[in-house]
Order: C-alpha cells, then sequence, then structure tokens
C-alpha cells in the first residue's frame, strides 16, 4: 500500500504513513469500495443532538454560531440608533426581540458546537483542523524497515511517487 499524500510505501495494515504520518487506515478499504457509513439517522445515533421534528441538521460549524449572535448584535445596535431619532420613537425597542432571539441562537449554536466536539473526541474522531501526524513511537511501521527519502527530494505528486517506487521494484 502507497500513502496518497507522500507516496512512501507501507504495510498493508499500517494505521499512518511512516514517512508522513498521513492517516491511511482507510485506503485499503477504499481501493476495495468497502468505505465505513455513517449511521442514516445521526440524530437517534446522538451526535447532533436534539432537532426539531422533520428538520435534519448536519454537523454544527462555527458560522451557525457567528452568524447569528453578529446578526443579533446588528439588531442591538440598529434599535438603539432608532431610540435617538424621531423615525423609532414608539417602536424602537421592538428591535429588541429579533436582537435577543438572534444572540441567543448563536451563543446555543458555539454551545451545540462545543458539545458536539467534545462527543466526537470521546468517539475517537479528530477534527478536520488538527494535523495527522503521530508522534514515531506510536506509529504503526508493521514489518518494513524506516524509510528514508531522499535529502531534498519531494515527488511533484502523488502518481510520481508511486511510479518511481513501482519501477524500483520491477528493476529489483
Amino acid at each position: 500500500m502507497y500513502c496518497p499524500s507522500c507516496g512512501t510505501q507501507n504495510a498493508d495494515n499500517a494505521s499512518f504513513c511512516r514517512g508522513c504520518g498521513a492517516n491511511v487506515s482507510l485506503v485499503p478499504q477504499a481501493l476495495t469500495g468497502h468505505l465505513p457509513t455513517e449511521p442514516a439517522d445521526a440524530d437517534a445515533a446522538g451526535l447532533c443532538g436534539t432537532s426539531s421534528p422533520g428538520k435534519r441538521e448536519g454537523a454544527p460549524t462555527i458560522e451557525s454560531a457567528v452568524v447569528p449572535f453578529f446578526g443579533g448584535l446588528a439588531f442591538l445596535c440598529v434599535s438603539f440608533a432608532l431610540a435617538f431619532t424621531r423615525m423609532g420613537a414608539g417602536w424602537w425597542f421592538w428591535m429588541f426581540i429579533p436582537a435577543f432571539f438572534m444572540m441567543g441562537r448563536g451563543v446555543s449554536g458555539y454551545l451545540k458546537l462545543k458539545q458536539y466536539e467534545k462527543q466526537q473526541q470521546a468517539l475517537g474522531f479528530r477534527p478536520l483542523s488538527t494535523p495527522t501526524a503521530v508522534p514515531p513511537a506510536a506509529r504503526d511501521t508493521g514489518a518494513l524497515p524506516p524509510h528514508q527519502p531522499p535529502v531534498g527530494y519531494t515527488p511533484g505528486s502523488v502518481t510520481e511517487g508511486t511510479t518511481r517506487l513501482l519501477e524500483q521494484d520491477r528493476q529489483q
């Protein structure tokens, strides 16, 4: 099995690339077409929190918290601006209703995001923003010797690195 990131040859049962540390545990499954699937009903699995019936939610994002919160702040600023003009006389305080609803939705979105991240950590998933490299002691190298890439050589693409390695195997 070759790493899709750097083209390094790895044992078939390796979890991480011995060259770059990328997670290669799903590569054999992807090649055979048997990737693991998520549960059909994510809400039943308890991953997305509670949602109203009929409304499907994906994984919470930071945008689902920031956009409503700052929208609520904008309503709050507009309501205060209207309070000191003749245009808003008598009704400016009604702008507080959408302001507080939107700010509350932003705060609840942030709390859902943190709860979702905590659940993902408990299940053993890593966020996409963290690097996939693993400390050398924890790498599963299998029976292959340590890989020493040539100094200063970086393959132009995964295909180039894989082709180079296959050509070396043919010559031997």
